[in-house]
């Protein structure tokens, strides 16, 4: 991906005080935010809050789904915009799988995913993924909210994130075998308002610097990469607001 800078990302540390509206913590993370994306539009989150068997489980689950036949996976079609849906077996980029969850805090979406993939039905995989998404939605909504007040327009924050849909990403990476090449994902911007990356204690997560280099992002347990997505950067560059679009829960890579 081009040169590489030793700049690192801010971590912005979301203790129990931090995340308690109103205190000066609060207001320090606030700042840090803004700052963090005015520099590089993306910053790291410690969140311990979410306990380690929430997080294991999360990837073991992921590993399974990754482990049904393709034909099954391939029943999740993409959208047109393919923002949506399973990618994988594809010649160009060999090593890399990834399954989108549309809406993924909902149950009846969740349900007719989890139907589609496990005729039969997957229970353990329901709970595992409604758990996961439940506190990391709690950790988005707590980003966005801060957003919000940092741009000094905290009035708009619950009309928006209401407004808003969810999904969860999931990305597989695996090592390439003989003769193949490595791939993963490509250079790209997300649509999204904000995007939540958790990683499996994977390397190679790169994000793109202002001046055009490239920064490694390898995040400790209990940590999340923040992304501005398309959509807040439009907002806080160009002033605009808009009150429907769709943004990133999480992406995480597995082994």
């Amino acid at each position: 991906m081009g040169s590489k800078t030793e700049v690192k990302l801010p971590v912005i540390d979301f203790s129990e005080e931090a995340v308690n509206p109103g205190t000066n913590s609060w207001f320090s993370a606030c700042k840090e935010i803004k700052d963090a994306f005015e520099d590089h539009t993306s910053f790291i989150i410690h969140y311990p809050t979410i306990k380690k068997e929430v997080n294991d489980a999360i990837f073991l689950a992921s590993e399974e789904l990754f482990d049904l036949p393709i034909e099954r996976k391939l029943k999740n079609k993409s959208n047109p915009d393919k923002l949506f849906g399973y990618i994988g077996q594809i010649p160009q980029n060999p090593t890399f799988e990834g399954m989108v969850i549309e809406d993924a805090t909902s149950q009846e979406s969740l349900d007719k995913f989890t139907n589609l993939m496990w005729p039969s039905g997957n229970d353990r995989f329901c709970e595992i993924v409604e758990s996961y998404t439940k506190e990391v939605s709690k950790l988005e909504k707590m980003v966005m909210r801060m957003i919000f007040e940092s741009f000094g327009v905290k009035e708009f924050h619950v009309q928006y994130y209401e407004s808003c849909s969810n999904f969860l990403a999931l990305n597989k990476h695996r090592p390439p075998q003989l003769n193949e090449e490595l791939g993963g994902v490509q250079e790209h911007t997300d649509p999204t308002f904000i995007t939540l990356i958790q990683q499996n204690q994977i390397s190679g997560l790169e994000v793109k610097s202002k001046d055009g280099s490239w920064i490694s992002v390898d995040l400790p347990p209990s940590s999340f990469l923040v992304m501005a997505g398309d959509a807040l950067l439009v907002y806080a560059f160009c002033g605009l607001f808009f009150a429907q679009v769709f943004f990133g829960l999480l992406n995480f890579g597995t082994k």
